[in-house]
């Protein structure tokens, strides 16, 4: 993407995430072009990037609009980020170094900052480093790229639609440094098991899976 449309994409991307554009809104692309100063090629362009990221629907010679996504949705993403996340860990184990751990671990600290300071965008964005930090270590560029894409649909949804989410215990809010903590002692199953528990219960998945699935 040229750094022009990366700029024109960011901006676009920050209205919807911010709920300035909202679920189910019809967009024009004429008036987004008018509204950020920019012709319509390079906002279609974005439009289409964005349509095949999940966050808005084109419906060509018909119309655009915001997506809109349902809890069952985002459950089905949840465990689809569980399988993901799973091959993470047992690749980071395998081609991370303790450096790059440690790093991860400090992005853990920025969640809980966040956390208690009662930031949803700084949660979200230092949640979302975490997570896709985590499959970089992988070393696996599909896997890389996948998680990067489902972590963005994953922050539209929870950011702009009412999702259930409890107040963390302490021992949930320092779940993400638990994760580390068993890599760092080389424990994979432990790290795995943690990560998966984390993510079950953030979906509100337990029982509807069987059991076998997260093992």
């Amino acid at each position: 993407m040229q750094s022009s449309n990366q700029e024109l994409y960011d901006r676009i991307c920050n209205m919807i995430l911010s709920g300035e554009l909202k679920p189910g809104e019809r967009l024009s692309e004429t008036k987004l072009a008018q509204e950020l100063g920019v012709s319509r090629t390079p906002v279609r362009e974005v439009l289409r990037i964005l349509d095949r990221e999940g966050l808005i629907r084109l419906y060509p010679k018909r119309f655009l609009k915001v997506a809109e996504y349902s809890e069952e949705d985002l459950q089905e993403l949840g465990m689809m980020r569980i399988a993901l996340e799973t091959l993470s860990v047992r690749l980071a184990l395998f081609y991370g170094s303790k450096a790059d751990l440690l790093e991860l671990r400090r992005t853990a600290d920025r969640i809980v900052e966040a956390q208690r300071a009662g930031d949803a965008k700084l949660h979200s964005q230092s949640d979302a480093a975490f997570h896709v930090g985590l499959a970089r270590l992988s070393r696996n560029s599909f896997l890389i790229r996948y998680m990067e894409d489902l972590t963005l649909l994953i922050r539209f949804i929870i950011m702009t639609q009412e999702y259930p989410e409890e107040v963390p215990s302490e021992e949930k809010l320092y779940e993400h440094h638990a994760v580390i903590d068993a890599m760092l002692e080389a424990d994979e199953e432990k790290a795995v098991r943690i990560l998966q528990h984390h993510l079950i219960d953030f979906y509100h998945l337990e029982g509807k899976y069987p059991e076998s699935l997260f093992r």
